[in-house]
C-alpha cells in the first residue's frame, strides 16, 4: 500500500520542506529539552507558517522516523508534487544554463534513489525521469536518503521510459546511457551540450529497450579489482563531469 503521508528527519531536510513544500508540511514534533540555533530558526518558520512544534521524547520520536537518525526533529508531510515530462522540458528549454536531466531506469533501493535525488540536486539537475511503475516507492526510506532533495529536484514519473526517453531527444537534449559493456569511456565524450545521463538498475543495469534508445553509451573506466560502482556513486560521477564540462 503506498503511503500518502511519509515522516521525515533531520534539520535540514525539515527546513528544506518548510520552506519549499509549506503547504505539504502537516505536523512537526522536537525532543523535549532541545535548544539551538536550528531549533529557534525551525520554529520561526512554523510560526510564519501558523503552526506550531509538540514536544516529544526521544523514543517516541525514534518510532515516528524508524530510527534515532532524526537530530531530534520530525516532520510528517504530504508526499511531494510531481511534475510531467512536458512541464520539464518546457523548463529546460527557458532556463538560462544548458540543460542537465539525470533518468532512473528501476532503481529498485529506495536509499539509492533517495541518494540519486540529493546527487542530481548537487549538480544543479534539472529534473529527475523515472519509470512510475518500477522503481522504490516514494515513501519515508527514500525521502530520508534524499535529505531533502525531494523538495529541491522535480520528479517526473513517466508511464513509459523508452518513450520519455524519445521526446528528451526531440527537445534537442543529447541521452548517454551509463553501461559498462561495449561503452566509449565517460571521460572521452562531450557533455557541453543539453545532456540526459540514464543510469541503470542496480543489478542488471539499463534495460535492452532503453539502451537502444540511447545516442551514446558509456562507461566509468576503473581501475581495481572490482567492475562497477554503486549506482549512486557512479551517478555522481557522471553527473558531475557533465557539470563539470557544461561550465
Amino acid at each position: 500500500m503506498a503511503e500518502n503521508n511519509i515522516f521525515i528527519g533531520g534539520f535540514h531536510a525539515v527546513k528544506t520542506a518548510l520552506s519549499k513544500a509549506s503547504a505539504d508540511c502537516l505536523e512537526v514534533w522536537i525532543k523535549r529539552d532541545i535548544n539551538s540555533p536550528a531549533v529557534e530558526e525551525i520554529r520561526a518558520l512554523l510560526s510564519n507558517l501558523g503552526l506550531k512544534a509538540q514536544s516529544a521524547s526521544a523514543s517516541n520520536l525514534d518510532k515516528m522516523y524508524g530510527d534515532d537518525h532524526h537530530q531530534g526533529i520530525v516532520l510528517k508531510r504530504r508526499l511531494p508534487a510531481t511534475v510531467s515530462i512536458e512541464e520539464l522540458l518546457d523548463r529546460c528549454k527557458t532556463n538560462t544554463g544548458t540543460a542537465l536531466i539525470l533518468i532512473l531506469d528501476s532503481i529498485q533501493d529506495p536509499r539509492n534513489f533517495g541518494a540519486c535525488l540529493r546527487i542530481a540536486d548537487g549538480a544543479g539537475a534539472d529534473g529527475v525521469i523515472y519509470p512510475k511503475d518500477n522503481s522504490a516507492r516514494l515513501g519515508s526510506v527514500l525521502a530520508k536518503a534524499a535529505s531533502g532533495a525531494i523538495d529541491t529536484v522535480p520528479l517526473v514519473p513517466v508511464s513509459n521510459l523508452s518513450s520519455a526517453i524519445v521526446k528528451v531527444q526531440k527537445a534537442g537534449i543529447w541521452v548517454t546511457g551509463a553501461c559498462s559493456d561495449d561503452a566509449a569511456p565517460l571521460y572521452s565524450l562531450d557533455f557541453s551540450g543539453p545532456t540526459a545521463i540514464v543510469m541503470g538498475n542496480e543489478g542488471s543495469g539499463l534495460r535492452r529497450l532503453t539502451k537502444e534508445r540511447c545516442d551514446y553509451l558509456a562507461s566509468i573506466p576503473m581501475h581495481g579489482a572490482l567492475g562497477s560502482l554503486n549506482v549512486s556513486a557512479a551517478t555522481s560521477i557522471f553527473l558531475f563531469e557533465v557539470k563539470r564540462q557544461q561550465s
